[in-house]
C-alpha cells in the first residue's frame, strides 16, 4: 500500500474507560498490548488510536470516551469480515480489562471518510493536536437532509469559522449498515491544529457553533474530545507485533498479561 493510496471505508470504536483502571495504565495497555492484537487482522489496512485529554471543543460537551480506535479498510466487505476473524474475539476479551462494558455505552461506527483539506500534512498528523466532534442529527431531521447538509454546507462552514486548521476530515456514517438505519452518531468531524498548547487548554469553537443554529444537528447529543494520534499500522511506520509481557513502564507496575493472551502473542 502506497502512502498516496486513498482509503475511504473507515471504522471507529468508542469505548469508555473502565473506572477501576488508571489513565496511565489505560493508555499503556491500549497502545502496547491491545493495539498489536489488531495487527494480526490483515483486513485492517491502517489503524490509529486517539489518546484524549480532559479538554473539549467548547461549547460542545465532553464525550465519555478517553480514547478511541480508527481503522481503514479496502472495502465494505473487508470491514464486515473482521467480525469473523478469531483475533477479533481475542481483542474483545482483552478489552474487558480496559473498557466499561455497561450496555449502551460502547459504539462501533462504520463510515465513509472524506478528506476536505490537509492531504499534504497527513504524514505528520501524529505530532498534531486533534479535535473530534461526534455529531448526532436532530430528531426532526431526516437522513437525506442531514447528509446533504454534511456534504454540501458543513465543509465551507468549517473553513470560514475555524481558524488555524491544518487538516479537516469528515466521516459520514453508513446508515445502510444498521438494521434500524439509526447509528449512535451520524458523522465524525476531525480537525487538526499545529499547536500543542491546545492539548492543555482545549479549543473554543463558539463562533462555529453559533453558525450551526438552524442546522440539522442536535447540540444536546453532539459531543467532543481533544487529544493526539498514536499510529499502530500506517504506511512507513514500524509495526510492533505480538507485544511481550512487560513488568514495568515509567515506574508504573504493569499487571501480568493473561495466560491466554501470552499464548497467542507472547515472545516466540
Amino acid at each position: 500500500m502506497s502512502s498516496g493510496e486513498v482509503l475511504t471505508v473507515k471504522g471507529f470504536g468508542f469505548n469508555p474507560k473502565n473506572p477501576f483502571v488508571s489513565e496511565e495504565y489505560y493508555f499503556y495497555h491500549f497502545r502496547e498490548i491491545h493495539g498489536p492484537i489488531a495487527l494480526e487482522m490483515d483486513q485492517i489496512r491502517r489503524y490509529i488510536q486517539f489518546h484524549g485529554t480532559s479538554q473539549r471543543l467548547a461549547p460542545f460537551a465532553q464525550s465519555i470516551y478517553l480514547a478511541h480506535a480508527e481503522c481503514w479498510f479496502d472495502s465494505v466487505e473487508s470491514h464486515q469480515s473482521v467480525g469473523s476473524d478469531p483475533h477479533r474475539l481475542i481483542s474483545g476479551r482483552d478489552g474487558l480489562t480496559l473498557h466499561d462494558k455497561t450496555p449502551g455505552r460502547q459504539v462501533e461506527l462504520s463510515a465513509t471518510e472524506s478528506v476536505k483539506f490537509g492531504h499534504d500534512v497527513e504524514p505528520g498528523t501524529e505530532g498534531l493536536t486533534k479535535g473530534v466532534l461526534l455529531v448526532r442529527k436532530h430528531h426532526t431531521a431526516g437522513t437525506a437532509e442531514f447528509q446533504s447538509w454534511w456534504n454540501n454546507t458543513l465543509p465551507e462552514l468549517v473553513r470560514s469559522t475555524i481558524p488555524g486548521l491544518v487538516r479537516h476530515v469528515q466521516s459520514l456514517a453508513d446508515t445502510d449498515r444498521y438494521v434500524d438505519r439509526n447509528p449512535a452518531y451520524d458523522g465524525i468531524l476531525e480537525l487538526w491544529w499545529d499547536n500543542p498548547e491546545l492539548l492543555e487548554t482545549g479549543v473554543d469553537l463558539t463562533n462555529f457553533a453559533e453558525q450551526l443554529k438552524g442546522s440539522p444537528i442536535s447540540f444536546q447529543d453532539t459531543v467532543s474530545h481533544v487529544g493526539k494520534e498514536i499510529r499502530i499500522r500506517w504506511p512507513g511506520h514500524p509495526e510492533q507485533r505480538r507485544s511481550p509481557e512487560r513488568d514495568r513502564i515509567s515506574g508504573l507496575d504493569i499487571v501480568r498479561m493473561p495466560d491466554w493472551l501470552l499464548e497467542q502473542f507472547g515472545p516466540r
